[in-house]
């Protein structure tokens, strides 16, 4: 799950047009699914899932941005 999350933040760190960030993070949010959420104590240290959480929150907060200042020039 680990290397799979690692590699999915390189990727959408890469992707830059629209579509692909939107393919990226439906890929991310499909991931998080399988995230087993174990309590801290038991991951290891450099387990990425608050990393990926985090990555889809400012995705999330962007495309919010982005449909709040559409509907205001409408």
């Amino acid at each position: 799950w680990a290397d799979t999350a690692r590699a999915l933040l390189a990727h959408v760190g890469g992707a830059r047009r629209p579509a692909d960030r939107l393919t990226a993070f439906a890929a991310v949010v499909r991931h998080l699914l399988a995230d087993p959420v174990l309590p801290a104590e038991l991951l290891p240290p450099d387990w990425p899932g608050a990393a990926l959480r985090d990555a889809y929150a400012r995705y999330q907060r962007e495309q919010s941005g982005q449909v709040r200042a559409h509907g205001a020039r409408t």
